[in-house]
């Protein structure tokens, strides 16, 4: 947040943001509240004294007419990376706002190697003006400021710093009795999770991807899929997994329709590098909630809690009406009906 904001115009930041997000009010309507409550204070301070209405002059000058700097001064909204994708090829292209987009898709897909040539933006009126707008934008959350933001609130890094165990009777009663997330390695060919010293945070994460319709399923309404990527921090008590404030929403790839298998890792690609720069070379935070001088951390992806169709798509498996169906072991489509366990051989980790 901007420091330094007079408490009576902090009082109508938040009232415009509030208005915003949780009435969901329009830009265009809270831009007009903005302008009526800059004329209020106009109005309010014509009859006081000088030093008054000095005062409520500065007021009434740092309202913006702009709802979005409001937003920006409250820190609001989330650090994020947008991207342009095509429509027909999904390929992905940074959108910076500085024309460095081609106007036209120069991807060539393996099932053809031809040139794509869709074309990304389409015309739209705002306000009574034409502008040119991407047709499906891409806008991924950073991971980086997210968890930056997860450490800076009160009692967290408590909860995420604490030390696991497996069950000493072998019983599983959470996440962390299965023996596989101690033998995750990290960087250093050390296990990923044991103890270190205080200032530095090891985290696991789980994550997941599925598609819905964002009209609903109503027979009337309209067919499309959009999909959401998530995370969840693993090293949080299990209550505080799926709370909204603590799930980490990468991005929701555009519809209206999903992407294809090849297609998938032109979205997931953000994602992979911010994991892999924090598993490899970690991140730094100058000041968290309980180490105001600054902590070091690394993050590491676990586990793909999906249903089986998003699983497949997520790690680049074969579907399930392929040759080769199953993602653990050789049985073939033809052999679907054997049901002796002891001759389905496993594939190996090269394999897999």
């Amino acid at each position: 947040m901007t420091p330094n904001i007079p408490p009576a115009t902090l009082v109508i930041y938040i009232l415009v943001a509030v208005m915003h997000i949780e009435s969901r009010l329009l830009l265009r309507g809270c831009n007009q509240l903005l302008f009526s409550l800059h004329f209020l204070i106009d109005l309010l301070v014509e009859d006081y004294n000088n030093t008054a209405k000095s005062q409520g002059k500065l007021i009434a000058k740092l309202v913006p007419m702009d709802t979005c700097i409001v937003v920006w001064r409250l820190a609001l909204k989330p650090s994020h990376k947008a991207f342009i994708c095509c429509p027909k090829c999904s390929t992905c292209y940074p959108n910076n706002r500085l024309d460095s987009c081609p106007k036209l898709c120069i991807s060539k897909p393996l099932s053809t190697q031809q040139l794509c040539g869709q074309h990304f933006q389409k015309p739209c009126n705002i306000y009574g003006h034409s502008h040119n707008i991407p047709v499906c934008p891409f806008l991924y959350h950073n991971f980086k400021e997210w968890l930056g933001e997860i450490l800076c609130c009160p009692g967290m890094e408590d909860m995420m710093d604490c030390s696991f165990s497996l069950s000493p009777d072998g019983t599983m009663g959470d996440i962390w009795d299965a023996p596989g997330l101690y033998e995750i390695p990290g960087p250093n060919g050390c296990p990923f999770i044991h103890r270190y010293p205080d200032n530095k945070g090891h985290y696991l994460f789980s994550f997941n991807m599925d598609g819905f319709n964002p009209f609903q399923l109503k027979q009337a309404g309209q067919s499309a899929t959009v999909m959401g990527l998530y995370m969840v921090c693993l090293n949080l008590p299990p209550e505080m997994h799926f709370k909204p404030k603590n799930m980490f929403l990468a991005g929701i790839i555009p519809g209206p329709k999903e992407p294809l298998m090849v297609e998938i890792n032109n979205f997931l690609q953000p994602l992979v590098n911010d994991l892999l720069e924090s598993y490899e070379t970690g991140m730094y935070y100058t000041c968290t909630w309980k180490y105001p001088n600054g902590r070091k951390t690394r993050s590491a992806l676990a586990l793909i809690i999906c249903n089986l169709p998003a699983a497949h798509q997520a790690l680049s498996f074969t579907r399930p009406q392929s040759t080769n169906f199953c993602s653990y072991c050789k049985l073939q489509l033809k052999d679907i009906n054997n049901l002796d366990v002891s001759s389905w051989e496993s594939c190996s980790c090269e394999e897999h």
